[in-house]
């Protein structure tokens, strides 16, 4: 990380000829912010530097310091890039800045993978499951060393291992997640048995660039075709990586959240009340749910001025009016955006197609309830696009080329970008249809 609080991580030469800037903002896992003074400099950068325009992006799980500035790198270098080639449509006297986020999404960190203020060493051979790690970090010492006890020697499960496991893991999954379609029904341990026999029954898929899902639409990179054979649905035995597996995705959705209600939400606050910036928020994945939970919190004077999502790991009826008699997590997302809320969508992005719904899934839907959409109420909006919003709110729009003028927005509320065979998976966030978009948020 740079010296100084006030120095950019990188800058580049870009968008219509200026240097662009782009400075993080880290956070531990409770949401709190572990680069303060960075945080303090960029805003008066943003307040005094004359700065009209702000980016603020998260990225989404299983993404270390090195993944995510790759990603926010990507990102700055093609929307700069796009900006020079169709700078016509930008507000005269536009200077953008980029700032992105960084939170422990990934299971397993080596110190140097780590922010880069922490001291670097050397690592020993991992001998146990990343997941396990990060599954251990929240339990009490008994309750962790229970769960090591158990772990000791096994690949595979039977039944009643399988039910032991959960009976260990459930109780740090028991709160109700405000994205998700909840009932007052309590998240037992048998729920989560059920989501790690519903994940074993899982097969290899088309290859798919996942960004921290496992390949192939599995939660394990080593599928079982044989349903007779050890880790099949019909063996009785239970591949343990893939229920380890499982229950990560469900803690870094929760992990995601905290960061943003508890951290990011407070930047937002900072930055809508003591700068004149537009502000616009972009989230990849799980950093969906961090910019989406911290919008949802804030009590700022003004709106920001957009949202991109790209491949949302977050709940397709997060923006419905109503859910189950209440209103979805992130519905109040709206009358804080100033523009239509930009969200992507892809048959594509096996995960979110294929993975999700099961492990976000609560003991109100595990008869697979079906909507008028004809999709699971658990179903990921990355996957299958925003549904049961008010007549009128949303617009389904083929994502547009660069260069192809976007339709009219006015008068929705959000606008499902589909996606299909233009976002080739769930990490393809940094090409030309997604700078486009970007750039249609500037104008």
């Amino acid at each position: 990380m740079p010296g100084s609080p006030d120095a950019p991580v990188f800058t580049h030469t870009g968008f219509l000829g200026q240097t662009v800037p782009f400075h993080a903002i880290t956070y531990d896992k409770a949401g709190v912010c572990t680069s303060p003074a960075t945080r303090d400099a960029v805003l008066r950068l943003i307040r005094d530097g004359g700065y009209t325009d702000t980016i603020l992006f998260s990225h989404g799980w299983n993404n270390d310091w090195d993944d995510a500035m790759r990603l926010y790198r990507a990102f700055m270098e093609g929307v700069c890039a796009m900006a020079d080639q169709r700078g016509d449509i930008l507000p005269g006297g536009i200077k953008p800045m980029f700032l992105g986020v960084s939170w422990p999404s990934a299971a397993l960190l080596w110190p140097w993978e780590e922010t880069p203020d922490l001291a670097a060493g050397t690592p020993g051979p991992v001998e146990e499951s990343a997941d396990a790690e990060l599954l251990r970090e929240d339990m009490d010492p008994e309750e962790a060393e229970a769960l090591t006890a158990f772990l000791n020697g096994k690949e595979t499960l039977s039944g009643p291992e399988l039910a032991r496991l959960s009976d260990l893991l459930a109780p740090q999954f028991a709160h109700p997640d405000e994205d998700e379609t909840e009932t007052a029904a309590p998240f037992t341990a048998r729920d989560l048995e059920h989501t790690f026999r519903s994940a074993d029954i899982l097969v290899e898929g088309p290859e798919d660039d996942d960004g921290g899902f496992d390949s192939g639409g599995t939660i394990d990179d080593t599928p079982t075709h044989d349903p007779k054979a050890a880790g099949g649905p019909l063996s009785g035995v239970f591949g343990l990586r893939k229920a380890l597996r499982m229950a990560t995705v469900l803690k870094m959705k929760d992990r995601g959240g905290v960061v943003g209600a508890n951290g990011v939400a407070t930047l937002l606050q900072r930055v809508l009340g003591e700068t004149g910036t537009r502000l616009h928020l972009v989230g990849h994945s799980y950093g969906a749910k961090v910019t989406m939970t911290a919008l949802s919190r804030v009590q700022a004077p003004r709106a920001v001025e957009s949202v991109l999502l790209l491949q949302p790991a977050v709940n397709h009826l997060a923006f419905s009016p109503d859910v189950e008699g209440r209103p979805g997590g992130f519905r109040k997302v709206l009358e804080r955006c100033r523009k239509p809320v930009l969200t992507t969508r892809s048959k594509n992005d096996i995960p979110l197609r294929h993975v999700f719904h099961l492990a976000v899934r609560r003991r109100s839907d595990l008869g697979e309830m079906q909507f008028a959409s004809g999709v699971s109420q658990f179903a990921a909006m990355g996957g299958y696009g925003p549904h049961e919003l008010a007549p009128g709110e949303l617009l389904e729009v083929t994502l547009p080329d660069r260069g192809i003028t976007y339709p009219d927005l006015s008068g929705h509320a959000v606008i499902d970008l589909n996606g299909d065979g233009r976002i080739t998976g769930h990490s393809d966030v940094t090409n030309p249809y997604t700078f486009w978009a970007m750039l249609q948020n500037l104008r």
